[in-house]
C-alpha cells in the first residue's frame, strides 16, 4: 500500500505539536525501527541520533506537524541513506493502521482497491507504435491480487508485437508479486527473478516466474525498459531482474536506488512511517540496487528515452533483415521516426513551389506548412518533411508523397508512395 495518502492528510484538521507529542513520536519511532528495520545496527544509530537531537532542543521551535515530519525524515535518511524510510504526518492513516493492515482491515483494503481502480491499476497507456512495436506506460506495480487481471489484458494486447517498450519513467514501484507476474510473460518455464530477505523473521522469500500465465508468453520478443531518476523500488526490481537476466535493454537515466521493501506503520495518533523491513538479493549479482540505482545500458535524458528506444529497435531490425523486402519495410518506418525526432527544415519558398493541383491530389500551402488532400478519399492532412522533397502525412503510416522536378528545378509532378512499394505519379496541372 502507499506509505502516505496525501488527500487524506490534507482533509485532516491541522495539529499544533507540543513537547510531549514530539517526544512520544521519537520514542515510538525509535522502538519501531529497532524492532522492524532491516538493518538493526543502523536502527540503533537512528535512535541515538534522534534522542540526541531531541535533548539538544533541535525540534523545540517546530510546532507544525508537516515540518516536523519533514525534518525527522531528513534526519533519519541522513543516517540510513534509505529513500524508502519516510516519516509522515497522516492522522487518517494512523487511525486506519490502529485497526490493522491488510486482511485485518477490510475497510482499508476496500478503499485501497478503489483508489487503485481509479488509476487503472497503474496501466496508464498501451499503444502499438509504427513497425508493430508495443508500448506500455506503467505508473505502478499495484497489488497483484487486484491488478493482475488488468495486467493480463495489457500483456495480451502486446502479445503479437515485434518488440515491447516498458515505460517506467514515472513508476515509483509497488508489489513484488506484480513484478513477478508481468516478468512471467517474458520467460519460458520457471526463472529465478529475485529474493527478499526479512530481518525480523530471518526468512528469505524467493520469487520465480510463473510457468503459465493468462494468455501467451513472449520469451523471444525484444524488450526495452525506459527509466528515469524517479524509477524506484518495485519498478527498479523489474528493471534489475530483466537487466541481469539479459532479457531487456535499459534506456534512460540512472534509477532512484531503493531496494528495501516494507510497509506503513502507525507511530502515534498523528504520525506514520514507511519502514523497510527487508532487502532484495538478486540471485545473479547476490546484491541489489540500494543507494546506487540501476545504470542504463544506453544513457540519455528521460525525455528522449522513447525515441532512442525506437531508433535502437529499427537499427537492429534493419541490420538483421532477412530480405530486401523486409529491410525496405523497416527503413520506411525508420525514416518516419527520424523525421519526427529530428524535424527537417523546409523554407516557405520551397513549400510554396509544391502547392498546386495534381489531378486527384491537391497540395496547399497554409499557415506556413503544406497540406495534402485527396477529395473523397482523404481530407486535408498536415505534411511532415522527411527530406526537402519527400513528405509523410500526419497520422498516416502507410502513405507518403515525393515531389519531382525537371532540370531547371521546377516541380512537374508528385508520386504517391505506399509502404508496400506501390506508387502512382500525378503531373502538376498548375
Amino acid at each position: 500500500m502507499n506509505a502516505f495518502n496525501l488527500k487524506a492528510q490534507q482533509q485532516m484538521p491541522m495539529v499544533k505539536l507540543d513537547a510531549k507529542m514530539k517526544s512520544d513520536a521519537i520514542t515510538n519511532l525509535s522502538t519501531t525501527l529497532i524492532e522492524n528495520y532491516v538493518f538493526l545496527d543502523t536502527a540503533k544509530s537512528v535512535k541515538a541520533s534522534l534522542e540526541k537531537n531531541l535533548k539538544a532542543g533541535l525540534y523545540d521551535k517546530i510546532d507544525d506537524p508537516n515540518e516536523f515530519a519533514q525534518q525527522i525524515t531528513k534526519d533519519i535518511q541522513g543516517i540510513t541513506h534509505d529513500k524508502h524510510l519516510r516519516f509522515g504526518f497522516n492522522p487518517g492513516m494512523a487511525a486506519d493502521l490502529l485497526k490493522g493492515d491488510g486482511e485485518e482491515n477490510p475497510e482499508m483494503q476496500k478503499r485501497y482497491a478503489e483508489e487503485m481502480k481509479q488509476g487503472n491499476y497503474g496501466f496508464k497507456k498501451m499503444e502499438i507504435l509504427a513497425g508493430n512495436i508495443g508500448y506500455l506506460d506503467l505508473r505502478g506495480f499495484n497489488e497483484a491480487s487486484i491488478a493482475k487481471e488488468t495486467g493480463a489484458a495489457a500483456m495480451n494486447f502486446l502479445a503479437n508485437t515485434n518488440a515491447i517498450i516498458f515505460d517506467l519513467r514515472e513508476n515509483g514501484g509497488g508489489d513484488p508479486n506484480m513484478v513477478k507476474f508481468l516478468c512471467s510473460y517474458l520467460f519460458e518455464g520457471k526463472v529465478h527473478l529475485n529474493d527478499l530477505y526479512y530481518r525480523k523473521k530471518n526468512e528469505t522469500e524467493e520469487y520465480w516466474t510463473l510457468e503459465t500465465v493468462p494468455g501467451k508468453k513472449m520469451p523471444n520478443v525484444d524488450v526495452y525498459v525506459l527509466t528515469s531518476n524517479y524509477t524506484f523500488s518495485g519498478a527498479e526490481e523489474f528493471t534489475y531482474n530483466l537487466k541481469n537476466l539479459k532479457r531487456a535493454t535499459i534506456i534512460g537515466e540512472n534509477t532512484g536506488g531503493g531496494a528495501n521493501p516494507g510497509g506503513s506503520v502507525r507511530i502515534t495518533e498523528n504520525f506514520i512511517c514507511f519502514v523497510p523491513t527487508g532487502r532484495a538479493i538478486n540471485p545473479i549479482t547476490k546484491t541489489n540496487w540500494e543507494g546506487t540505482g540501476i545504470a542504463p545500458d544506453i544513457e540519455c535524458k528521460k525525455e528522449d528515452a522513447l525515441n532512442v528506444a525506437q531508433v535502437e529497435i529499427y537499427k537492429k531490425w534493419i541490420s538483421g533483415a532477412k530480405s530486401d523486402e523486409q529491410k525496405k519495410k523497416y527503413e520506411w518506418a525508420f525514416d518516419g521516426l527520424q523525421a519526427t525526432i529530428n524535424p527537417v527544415a523546409v523554407t516557405n519558398e520551397e513549400m510554396q513551389k509544391y502547392a498546386g493541383d495534381y489531378g486527384p491530389r491537391k497540395i496547399y500551402f497554409e499557415n506556413n506548412q503544406l497540406i495534402y488532400e485527396r477529395p473523397g478519399v482523404l481530407k486535408k492532412t498536415k505534411m511532415i518533411p522527411i527530406t526537402s522533397t519527400y513528405f509523410m502525412l500526419e497520422g498516416r503510416d502507410n502513405f507518403r508523397v515525393k515531389f519531382n522536378t525537371d532540370g531547371s528545378g521546377s516541380v512537374i509532378s508528385l508520386t504517391g508512395m505506399y509502404d508496400d512499394g506501390a506508387g502512382e505519379e500525378n503531373k502538376k496541372v498548375n
